[in-house]
């Protein structure tokens, strides 16, 4: 690929760098819909929603689970600011269907003692992981209740 065609790109939570390197696009989750950003770039800053982050480089594709932050854009930089991120390769997909619909019981139940709002973020990040993964959410329900 001709020289200016890359750009480095961080995808940072508070814990750690979970991506870094020269790719050539990204596809991000923004509060206003889903922005791609390419080499050279008019500069932005953004807030980032919930969802998939997608990475091109060398003709491959990597997904990575993201949750709210912030986005900024520079002709040769993007920096993503997240509170959570997972790559792909690293979600365990058992362990994410057992929480949808842990969190999914969990919001069904109207039981008094259940924290709602702890619930609703449990399944809203629970989905995002089976999303990243190509996994519907509503299929992993469908598939716990069949038989009942």
């Amino acid at each position: 690929m001709p020289e200016g065609k890359k750009f480095n790109l961080e995808i940072v939570t508070p814990e750690k760098v979970v991506y870094q390197d020269q790719v050539e696009s990204v596809i991000f989750p923004a509060w206003s819909g889903y922005y791609g950003v390419m080499a050279n770039h008019t500069p932005f800053i953004t807030g980032s929603q919930t969802g998939t982050v997608t990475v091109r480089k060398d003709n491959e594709v990597e997904k990575i689970a993201v949750t709210k932050g912030f986005v900024q854009v520079q002709p040769d930089r993007t920096i993503i600011l997240v509170e959570t991120a997972e790559r792909a390769k690293d979600i365990d997909v058992d362990r994410a269907k057992r929480a949808y619909i842990r969190a999914w019981k969990r919001l069904k139940s109207k039981l008094s003692s259940v924290n709602y709002t702890r619930a609703q973020v449990a399944l809203e990040r629970a989905a995002n992981r089976l999303k990243t993964l190509g996994i519907s959410p509503d299929e992993v329900v469908a598939e716990h209740t069949k038989g009942r």
